[in-house]
C-alpha cells in the first residue's frame, strides 16, 4: 500500500541515501566564499546559525570553521544530525525559533526558505533573523527564483540509489498552484529493506514557495534589513535555468 505522510517523517531514514550524489563539500565551499567576501575574517571563530540543518551533511563541514548552532524542524532529522556531528540541535521552525544566542552569520541555504508557505511566513522569518543577528552580521539564503520557475515550468525526475541497507527509487513530479504562487512537488518512493527483503511505498508532498526579488526586498525593508548582494540574479532574464537558485545576502540597516 502506498501511504501519504507528512514532510520528512519517513524520508529522514533514507534522506542521505537519496542525496548520496550531493556534493556537500563544494556547496559548503560556495557558502564559505560568500562569507569570506562579505564578512572579513576576524580573530577567533564566528558564531553561526544554520537554519534547516537536515541530517547534518553541511553542518559536519561548517563546524570546522564556525561555532555552529543547528536548527531543524524535523525531530527525526535533528537526531541524525546530532549523531553525525555531535552538536546539539535546536528543534524549531524557521519563522518562530527562539535561541538565547545571537549570531554573526545566519544561513538558510539549499531551499529552506522555499518551505515558507506565504508572505506572512517570509515576514516572520526575516523578523526573527533580525532579532538573532549581530549588528554587523549577515543573513545568507537561497531561493527558487519566482520568474525563473514560471519560465521553466513543471518537471519530472527519477533517481535510483542503494547502499547496504536499502534500495530506493524516487519519482518526483511538480505542478504549479498559481493562486498561491507555490510549486507542489510530489515524491513517490519505492523502498526495499535489504535486512528483511520487505518492500514498501510512500508518498510525500512538498509545498514549495518560490520568491521574487521584489518580495524579498519589501520584507527586508519592513524588518530593518537591506539586501547586500544577489549573486547570479542578473542571469535570470537571459538564462532562467542559471538563476533558478538565487542567493540573497542581507544585513541590518546602518
Amino acid at each position: 500500500m502506498n501511504k501519504q505522510i507528512s514532510t520528512f517523517n519517513d524520508y529522514s531514514k533514507i534522506y542521505d541515501l537519496v542525496n548520496a550524489s550531493k556534493n556537500y563539500v563544494a556547496e559548503v565551499a560556495v557558502l564559505q566564499n560568500l562569507i569570506d567576501e562579505y564578512l572579513p575574517k576576524k580573530n577567533g571563530r564566528y558564531e553561526m546559525l544554520e537554519v534547516g540543518s537536515g541530517t547534518g551533511g553541511h553542518a559536519k563541514h561548517l563546524m570546522r570553521s564556525y561555532n555552529l548552532t543547528c536548527l531543524e524542524k524535523s525531530a527525526e532529522m535533528a537526531k541524525i544530525c546530532k549523531d553525525k556531528t555531535g552538536l546539539e540541535v535546536v528543534i524549531g521552525e524557521a519563522e518562530n525559533f527562539r535561541i538565547s544566542n545571537s549570531f554573526e552569520i545566519i544561513s538558510a541555504m539549499f531551499h529552506v526558505v522555499n518551505y515558507l508557505p506565504d508572505l506572512k511566513a517570509l515576514d516572520q522569518f526575516l523578523k526573527n533573523c533580525h532579532k538573532h543577528l549581530k549588528s554587523s552580521g549577515i543573513i545568507i539564503f537561497d531561493t527558487w527564483h519566482l520568474p525563473s520557475v514560471y519560465a521553466i515550468g513543471p518537471s519530472s525526475r527519477t533517481i535510483h540509489n542503494e547502499n547496504s541497507n536499502f534500495l530506493v527509487k524516487r519519482v518526483s513530479n511538480s505542478q504549479h498552484d498559481l493562486k498561491r504562487n507555490q510549486v507542489i512537488v510530489t515524491f513517490e518512493f519505492e523502498l526495499l529493506d535489504k535486512s528483511n527483503n520487505i518492500r514498501s511505498q510512500f508518498t510525500e508532498v512538498h509545498h514549495m514557495r518560490p520568491w521574487s526579488y521584489s518580495e524579498i526586498a519589501f520584507f527586508a525593508e519592513q524588518n530593518d534589513l537591506q539586501i547586500i548582494a544577489t549573486p547570479n540574479l542578473d542571469k535570470s532574464i537571459s538564462d532562467p535555468v542559471a538563476a533558478w537558485d538565487t542567493t540573497f545576502l542581507l544585513g541590518k540597516k546602518k
